[in-house]
């Protein structure tokens, strides 16, 4: 009887302690959760980089107006040769920085979008040069006939801020990789100063001004297109980084610089008229940081 009693108290007390071990066991903890990888929604984003033209001469084209006299031969005609020149200031690199927005579609591998950006730019470009290629024949009797105009040009022009609304198709080589070309819209300001002085050391010695000349400056909005490709990477949840490539074409803009002439006793004996010229193309390289924000909404349910 008393073996009976001392096998049941022992198995109680192994009960007892399996409970208590129990008791202290530590519960496991869930594992965070990641969100998943994906390129749908709106994004918002910054970028930073260089642009420079691919054409960067400046055209300054000059003919004759009116005449007093007969001096169109002697006087207007060398003077309006020898104020055309082209000015090439170079293509130097410029600092180019903004903001991007815009929204994806994700299918599969492949990835539609459509984005929008504006840019400001640091610099222009500028150049000066001098010709002498009109002669004028400023009359029998001056005792200098066949001195020559000599006129010398000054010139810049510059992209101040660019903007564009392009598509973007892409690639997906890998889920968090995106290689991708874009192309639409491109439109910016442009502005261009333009201006030069003749002189001719022959004038003054029969009466006439030995110095004229013109200069203007203008700035306007211009549209045109551009065409590039670049590679986006999503390197955590919601936020990428790209590498891009853009070229852009804003078109030609001709202006009026002004007129110019010499003068005698206060009367104009010629006026020639002058035009500005240049395009406006470049190329953009830069890197940008987009962040997601999330899909469009669901429509409501009535």
């Amino acid at each position: 009887m008393v073996k009976w009693v001392l096998a049941g108290a022992a198995f109680a007390a192994l009960l007892a302690g399996r409970a208590t071990a129990a008791d202290l066991v530590v519960p496991r903890q869930a594992a965070p959760v990641v969100a998943p990888l994906g390129w749908n929604g709106f994004y918002l984003g910054v970028n930073a980089g260089a642009t420079w033209a691919s054409v960067s001469d400046i055209t300054i084209a000059t003919y004759p107006v009116t005449t007093s006299g007969g001096m169109f031969v002697t006087d207007a005609n060398p003077a309006a040769v020898s104020a055309n020149g082209v000015l090439a200031p170079g293509r130097r690199a410029f600092f180019l920085g903004g903001g991007q927005a815009g929204y994806n579609w994700q299918f599969g591998s492949f990835v539609a979008g459509i984005e929008t950006d504006l840019s400001g730019v640091l610099g222009r470009n500028r150049g000066s040069v001098t010709s002498a290629t009109g002669v004028a024949f400023v009359g029998p009797g001056s005792g200098a006939s066949g001195t020559p105009d000599i006129t010398t040009f000054t010139a810049s022009h510059g992209l101040d801020w660019l903007g564009t609304l392009r598509a973007r198709f892409g690639y997906l080589g890998s889920p968090t990789m995106l290689a991708y070309v874009t192309g639409g819209l491109a439109y910016g300001s442009v502005s261009a100063s333009a201006g030069f002085t003749t002189v001719n050391a022959a004038y003054p010695a029969i009466g006439l001004t030995g110095l004229w000349g013109a200069s203007n400056f203008f700035s306007v909005v211009h549209p045109g297109w551009t065409l590039g490709g670049g590679i986006e990477w999503m390197f955590a949840p919601g936020w990428s980084a790209k590498a891009e490539y853009l070229f852009y074409d804003l078109g030609a803009v001709t202006t009026e610089i002004g007129t110019s002439g010499a003068s005698a006793a206060g009367s104009l004996l010629f006026i020639n008229a002058s035009t500005v010229s240049t395009r406006y193309s470049g190329n953009v390289l830069r890197l940008g940081l987009n962040y997601q924000l999330g899909s469009l909404p669901p429509f409501p349910r009535f």
